[in-house]
């Protein structure tokens, strides 16, 4: 189901769609989330593509920019609450923000392959159904 709210004015740029299907999915997940501290794209990235049919690598754009609203709001919390560990936060940025980086550019560069877009979703089902640790 599509709601169409309009804006400001009655042009077409003052119309923002909103599917309301994709807004539980991520109410969902987020709740999933907060409660299990399970990363959002390894659950919301999945979801958009199998079951609402979004391409894969606008699925996962989507999902870390949304990343980039939600992560500081839990991060405020455990800071206030004093429930990190700052010195492995820091190393966890270490190894982690340059293979974030890395792995964008080389996802940019596979694109250009033909069938990319079918492969990569393909990558994610044996990550996302296995158990933590196994």
């Amino acid at each position: 189901m599509v709601i169409c709210i309009l804006v400001g004015s009655s042009e077409p740029s003052g119309v923002i769609t909103v599917d309301v299907g994709i807004a539980v999915a991520g109410l969902l997940v987020g709740i999933v989330v907060g409660l299990t501290g399970m990363g959002g794209g390894a659950l919301m990235t999945p979801v958009l593509v199998f079951f609402f049919k979004v391409d894969a690598l606008t699925a996962i754009s989507s999902d870390v920019v949304t990343s980039l609203f939600m992560k500081p709001a839990g991060a405020i919390v455990h800071l206030v609450r004093r429930t990190a560990n700052l010195q492995l936060v820091l190393w966890l940025c270490v190894g982690s923000v340059p293979m974030v980086v890395s792995g964008a550019v080389i996802v940019d560069h596979l694109k250009v392959f033909p069938g990319f877009e079918q492969i990569l979703p393909r990558c994610w089902v044996p990550r996302c159904c296995w158990p933590p640790g196994g």
